[in-house]
């Protein structure tokens, strides 16, 4: 291989490397991995910011709860499968929410609807399991806020 194809090669590798971090932080960012930059970021002028937060502290404490629940199956633990299934639901139904209240839609109070359900139920189940297990403690604390945030604006 002569200089110059190592050279373009060295430079194609940095550019590559460049580019792969750079969409993996922007990946994370978006994931919900920094949630408290994103919602400061769509707090910014909404008339829902504390619904927004609320949204986003449940559905992060809802992700750690959710690993947990997964973590005690590989160990064939299986008396979290209850909190596990609440709380799969609760992820996908928090992000939504935080984005539609920050966005302020049409749709925000119907969706608040089936929230506070959720929310309802995974507290319930969380509770269960609150004394042993405080993942589940935070997550049904998390789950409160987010119903009371939700009834609030309603």
């Amino acid at each position: 291989m002569n200089k110059l194809s190592k050279k373009v090669n060295r430079k194609n590798f940095l550019a590559g490397a460049a580019g792969i971090a750079a969409t993996a932080m922007v990946s994370n960012l978006w994931a919900g991995e920094k949630a408290d930059l994103h919602a400061h970021h769509h707090m910014g002028g909404s008339k829902n910011a504390a619904l927004v937060a609320a949204a986003n502290d449940c559905m992060g404490k809802a992700e750690i709860c959710l690993n947990h629940c997964i973590s005690s199956l590989k160990e064939k633990d299986l008396s979290l499968l209850d909190c596990l299934a609440s709380v799969r639901d609760m992820v996908p139904l928090c992000q939504g929410l935080g984005s539609l209240a920050a966005s302020e839609s049409r749709y925000l109070a119907n969706y608040m609807k089936v929230c506070i359900a959720a929310c309802e139920d995974c507290i319930k189940v969380c509770k269960k399991h609150a004394d042993k297990h405080q993942v589940c403690a935070d997550c049904a604390e998390a789950c409160k806020k987010c119903s009371d945030e939700c009834k609030k604006a309603a």
